[in-house]
């Protein structure tokens, strides 16, 4: 017996990325012009339309992020969903945009505008920033971004952000909690535990996370 079903293949040419298709059909949906679209998202009109033709492969994080915004999706979603098969279903994730500080401004953080942003799903900006490592930090590893919780209570074996207030400088540790609380390096190279002190150091917030690209 012959089987005439047909099976249709998609093949994209960039692999896993769906995002051409995606704001076609976004873009069909909503009625909305490259015009449109270019002025909500502050960027041309051209550039709108290179997304929309498959011409623009490598948009900034900051250019998805405006478009994902503008219809009320995931950076995820937009860029690898295929929208066209999921009906009418468009996601109402709550997306923050934490900010990336520079790590010569964390004092300071709230006043000074951030480098730049990374959107996260799930999650409130309050309190919260994003650092660049240009090293490796133990399992924290060169390229990553951490996110700090300044506000969060720290608990025992937890990584935390501390100022040391002699050299006025900014380092990883681990805290560990037992009769006193002491700081563990978690570089090699820099390595030891210290006692903790109010007049040598500060506590400046609790790493919570940390991804390994500034996309997702």
């Amino acid at each position: 017996m012959t089987n005439n079903t047909k099976v249709d293949v998609k093949v994209s040419k960039t692999p896993n990325s769906n995002l051409t298709s995606n704001l076609q059909y976004l873009m069909k949906k909503t009625r909305i012009t490259s015009v449109d679209l270019a002025e909500s998202v502050k960027v041309s009109a051209e550039l709108i339309g290179k997304l929309k033709n498959g011409w623009l492969s490598n948009p900034s994080l900051k250019v998805l992020a405006g478009i994902a915004r503008h219809f009320n999706l995931s950076l995820q979603e937009l860029v690898f969903a295929d929208l066209k098969n999921v009906g009418n279903h468009m996601a109402e994730k709550p997306i923050s945009y934490i900010p990336i500080v520079d790590w010569s401004k964390i004092k300071f953080w709230k006043d000074e505008p951030p480098l730049d942003s990374i959107a996260l799903e799930n999650i409130s900006r309050d309190n919260l920033f994003a650092l660049h490592l240009a090293h490796d930090y133990g399992e924290f590893k060169k390229g990553s971004y951490i996110f700090i919780n300044t506000e969060q209570k720290p608990k025992n074996n937890d990584y935390v952000l501390v100022l040391n207030k002699d050299s006025d400088s900014f380092n990883l540790k681990k805290l560990i909690i037992e009769d006193f609380y002491y700081l563990q390096g978690i570089i090699t190279d820099i390595g030891g535990v210290v006692k903790y002190n109010e007049q040598d150091y500060q506590i400046y917030g609790v790493i919570i996370g940390c991804q390994s690209t500034k996309f997702f």
